[in-house]
């Protein structure tokens, strides 16, 4: 999101935007910004209650990942 758009927001709403990540699996959100953790252009700290982890996973001749495979548990 660009910072206009926050700032735009803020100024007509008066209150901040928090962004945060989540997926379908998660139903709705796993992480996210609150008041007191807001950095700008990141998804936040995981919701209460959530596990994550990275599984390795096998190099691939076809993509370019290095990292693994996220895994997420509530």
């Amino acid at each position: 999101m660009k910072e206009a758009t926050r700032t735009i927001w803020a100024e007509k709403f008066g209150v901040p935007i928090f962004e945060g990540y989540g997926v379908t699996e998660t139903a709705p959100v796993f992480a996210l910004n609150t008041p007191m953790f807001n950095k700008f252009g990141a998804v936040g700290r995981l919701a209460p209650g959530m596990e994550h982890r990275l599984e390795p996973v096998q190099p691939c001749a076809v993509c370019f990942r290095r990292n693994g495979a996220p895994v997420w548990r509530a």
